[in-house]
C-alpha cells in the first residue's frame, strides 16, 4: 500500500508542476491528525493524501479448484484514500489546486504497470472511483479528525495485488483415477 500510495503520489506532483507551474511538490502522504487528535497539517499550500480505510474483497477461495497447485487467490483491497486542501492564506489557489486533482484522476482513473512505469510489482492494477458522501457521513469524518472541514474528495481505489500467485503446494496429476480402488 505505501508504494502505490507513494507513486501515485509522486505522480500527481510531476502533473501539478506542469499544470500549474509550481516547482515544489504540493501533494504529500500525511495523516490527516497527529495522534493526540490535532490536526496534522504542517504547512499551507498542500495537498494531503490519506488513507483512511482499507477493506478486503471476499473472493472465492475455490477458484483453482481442478488445478494441480495450491495458491493464495489474488488480493482485492479497496483502498479508500481522501485528498483534501490546505491553503487558508488563498482560497482561489487551493479550488485550482483541488481541480487540478479532480481533472488527474479523471483522466487517469486506472493505474498499471503499462501507463505508470514507477508502479510496484506486486501489485496489477488500480481502478479509482470517486465516492459520494452525505453531509453526515462527511461531518463524521472531519469530528473524527478532530480538524475543520476542508474541500476533499474521497475515492476508492480497488487495488489487485498479484502476490497471491505464489505457489505452495504442487499436487502429482492423476493418471488414473481407479488406480488403488477395490474392485466393487
Amino acid at each position: 500500500m505505501d508504494q502505490v500510495l507513494s507513486v501515485v503520489v509522486n505522480d500527481l506532483n510531476h502533473i501539478l508542476k506542469q499544470r500549474i507551474g509550481i516547482a515544489e511538490d504540493v501533494v504529500e502522504l500525511s495523516a490527516l491528525a497527529n495522534p493526540n487528535n490535532s490536526g496534522a497539517t504542517q504547512g499551507t499550500n498542500k495537498i494531503r493524501c490519506s488513507l483512511i480505510n482499507v477493506e478486503q474483497e471476499q473472493i472465492n477461495l475455490n477458484a483453482s479448484a481442478g488445478r494441480p497447485v495450491k495458491n493464495n487467490p489474488p488480493t482485492i483491497l479497496n483502498l479508500f484514500v481522501l485528498f483534501s486542501v490546505y491553503q487558508p492564506a488563498d482560497y482561489r489557489e487551493a479550488l485550482k489546486a483541488f481541480s487540478s486533482v479532480l481533472g488527474y484522476f479523471q483522466a487517469k482513473p486506472l493505474f498499471s504497470h503499462q501507463n505508470t512505469p514507477a508502479f510496484p510489482a506486486n501489485v496489477d492494477k488500480i481502478t479509482v472511483e470517486s465516492i459520494n458522501l452525505e453531509r453526515s457521513e462527511m461531518s463524521h469524518i472531519w469530528t473524527a479528525i478532530g480538524s475543520e472541514h476542508l474541500p476533499f474528495i474521497l475515492y476508492k481505489w480497488r487495488m489487485l495485488s498479484t502476490a497471491g500467485d505464489l505457489i505452495f503446494k504442487e499436487f502429482p496429476e492423476i493418471k488414473d483415477p481407479t488406480a488403488g480402488l477395490a474392485p466393487q
